[in-house]
């Protein structure tokens, strides 16, 4: 029997996260870096719309904490990856940073055999707070 990922999210996220690494998810391993980024951003759109949305399913990032951030983590941490926010403030001291992170963006940055999940980034800015949200994933060692 297949399950869609729109079904597996569903059935992540609507209990408390599990251990780390016991949620094995097979096809993690079969599907390009690019999918397997898309996943994860899937994942933590849903995370954060279910758990920090409003009724109409709308997110304010800026509100979150540090043990919000942990909390998601510990979905990808279930599923034996990590994930990570970085948060940078939109002033000169930071712009090299930024234009890294955004050079980097996972649609535009090029993709080859060599490129690992943690090489790949989503960028957020969040102009109520002049803040950029940099997200990122990795697999758990």
């Amino acid at each position: 029997m297949s399950i869609t990922s729109d079904k597996l999210i569903e059935t992540l996220i609507t209990q408390e996260p599990k251990g780390p690494g016991e949620i094995k998810l097979e096809f993690i391993n079969t599907i390009s870096v690019k999918e397997l980024f898309e996943f994860c951003m899937e994942l933590f759109n849903e995370i954060s719309k279910y758990k920090y949305g409003n009724s109409s399913g709308q997110v304010d990032i800026s509100m979150w904490s540090l043990d919000t951030i942990a909390y998601i983590n510990k979905y990808y941490n279930s599923i034996e990856l990590n994930m990570e926010i970085k948060i940078y403030e939109n002033i000169t001291s930071n712009l090299q940073s930024i234009q890294f992170y955004k050079s980097r963006t996972y649609n535009k940055y090029p993709i080859t055999h060599n490129t690992k999940l943690q090489d790949l980034y989503y960028t957020l800015y969040h102009q109520n707070t002049n803040n950029y949200y940099i997200i990122n994933f990795s697999y758990m060692e």
